[in-house]
């Protein structure tokens, strides 16, 4: 007897046709040159990544954006309330920051410190990093636990 779920061949594999599967009720889907086997789904439409990178996505009206002047840009931005905070900003001296691969390691830390960095959700380690680098920064050259100060780049 056949395992459950599995289908006993009461002929040779290749001597069911299409209709014979059918008649039956089985699935089935044809790969034969010139045949197309039948879908429930609409039709898969294939890109290359090119096509993609033309196609933008969002909400965008682009072809607006390219009509509009520089100034009609500015207008807009300053009638936007989302845009507020950084229309006040002074981008001049920023500069670009790489950001340095992290190094795991293992530490073990109290369950209420955990539990302190947890409740903010997602991200809990990046902020425990960002306090040890804080700290790190304000005794830079001088840790609290070293008698001496640190030789520059030690």
């Amino acid at each position: 007897m056949a395992k459950k779920g599995s289908r006993r061949w009461a002929k040779p594999k290749d001597a069911y046709t299409e209709s014979s599967l059918r008649e039956e009720g089985v699935p089935y889907v044809s790969f034969q040159a010139g045949k197309q086997a039948p879908m429930s789904e609409p039709s898969i439409v294939r890109t290359t990544l090119e096509d993609q990178a033309l196609r933008p996505s969002g909400k965008t009206d682009w072809e607006l954006l390219d009509r509009m002047t520089d100034a009609d840009i500015a207008a807009r931005v300053a009638t936007d309330p989302d845009a507020a905070d950084v229309a006040e900003v002074d981008w001049s001296k920023a500069t670009w920051v790489k950001p340095q691969p992290k190094t795991p390691i293992t530490l073990y830390v109290n369950p209420d410190v955990i539990e302190f960095f947890k409740v903010g959700g997602r991200g809990y380690q990046t902020r425990m990093n960002a306090v040890l680098t804080l700290y790190m920064r304000a005794h830079k050259g001088n840790p609290p636990w070293v008698s001496k100060p640190m030789k520059a780049g030690a």
